[in-house]
C-alpha cells in the first residue's frame, strides 16, 4: 500500500522509474487539479520530461 518506485534502466542507458500508487487517499486541500485540467496537466508534463 501507498507508493512504490521501481527504478530501472532503458535499452538506451538511461535511468527510468516506474511509480505506483495504491490505496494512496489524498485530501481536497492537497488536490491541484481534476478532469480536462489534470489531463492537460499531465501530459504538458510528459511532454517536458521527453526533452530533459
Amino acid at each position: 500500500m501507498g507508493v512504490s518506485i521501481n527504478s530501472f534502466s532503458t535499452v538506451d542507458g538511461q535511468s527510468c522509474s516506474e511509480i505506483s500508487f495504491e490505496n494512496v487517499v489524498v485530501n481536497d486541500s492537497n488536490i491541484v487539479a481534476s478532469g480536462d485540467e489534470a489531463i492537460n496537466l499531465l501530459n504538458e508534463t510528459i511532454n517536458l520530461a521527453v526533452y530533459v
